[in-house]
């Protein structure tokens, strides 16, 4: 994401909001004169997202490298947490689109089907035209690109994925549970 800008301070913290070390991933957190001071009438919303030292919660998930670049590794509400352990679905996605024959791609959580591990990673897929692609291949390149925690259980292909107006893919859509049935 690059460097922060001047008058605005970005620090990465822990769940309980402790400042974590460079190369730490954890929740960014932003504040300086250009960030907002509050909701419009909505004070308790206010407090839900700002500290009392007037730290605003992104919802965003980063660390800092050694040079001071921040890193961008996905949202607090998109982290599947697999048995205790965090799946970063952009990391997910990175790999699958780094495979031939994938398109576009989208990581999301589901339940696990045996009840264990509380959430496993689904992946939808849209190949790229004329792929030949196959679930076996796809899961075969992601065993050897990432932990065996993040390969995901399921593959769905799909034509295209659910989108806003924007162009931001609608993770809820795809998390719902008729969606989470193979196709």
């Amino acid at each position: 994401m690059g460097k922060p800008t001047p008058n605005v301070e970005i620090r990465i913290v822990d769940g309980e909001g402790h400042a974590l070390p460079t190369g730490s991933t954890g929740y960014i957190q932003v504040r300086g004169g250009t960030v907002m001071a509050e909701y419009w009438k909505n004070p308790a919303l206010t407090q839900s997202v700002r500290d009392a030292g007037g730290w605003l919660r992104t919802g965003d998930l980063g660390y800092f490298d050694e040079q001071g670049y921040l890193y961008f590794k996905g949202r607090d509400d998109d982290l599947i947490n697999v048995g205790g352990r965090k799946v970063y679905p952009l990391a997910v996605e990175n790999s699958a689109v780094a495979v031939a024959g994938v398109e576009e791609c989208a990581c999301v959580a589901a339940t696990d089907p045996d009840g264990v591990l509380g959430e496993v990673p689904v992946l939808y897929v849209v190949p790229s035209p004329g792929s030949t692609l196959t679930e076996s291949s796809l899961l075969s390149r992601l065993r050897s690109l990432l932990a065996p925690y993040a390969v995901p259980r399921q593959i769905h292909f799909v034509d295209k994925l659910p989108k806003t107006d924007s162009g931001k893919i609608k993770r809820a859509a795809l998390r719902r549970p008729d969606n989470q049935s193979s196709r």
